[in-house]
């Protein structure tokens, strides 16, 4: 997909708790089949063993519109993305936050094992 300037999923437990590397101690037996990975930028990642998933995702999506990004392109060099090597193309990109859409959604995974979270 073209013009995809944002994208990030959050893993949540079952009552809709974020699980990140501050996860309540209280789930033990998830932090068990869970590893968490250093915080980046405020995000954070994890692997999960056994029968551990998580109760639902959120996915946000931020796009730039079309239009904005083909006048990105045609400042910079043919045939190739935005990319801070070009300082004309970078400079428009930064005042054109206006023009980036987000959305966002909340997913529900029907196969989650509630027991993995007692």
């Amino acid at each position: 997909m073209d013009g995809v300037v944002d994208l990030r999923v959050r893993a949540y437990d079952l009552n809709g708790v974020w699980m990140t590397n501050g996860y309540p101690s209280r789930y033990t037996n998830v932090a068990k089949n869970v590893f968490f990975l250093p915080s980046t930028l405020g995000e954070c990642g994890f692997y999960m063993f056994s029968n551990t998933l998580p109760a639902s995702v959120e996915i946000e999506l931020g796009v730039l519109e079309d239009r904005t990004l083909q006048r990105a392109g045609s400042l910079g060099i043919a045939g190739q993305p935005p990319s801070p090597a070009v300082p004309i193309q970078w400079q428009y990109l930064q005042n054109q936050a206006g023009k980036v859409h987000i959305f966002r959604q909340r997913v529900t995974l029907p196969n989650v094992d509630p027991s993995s979270y007692q």
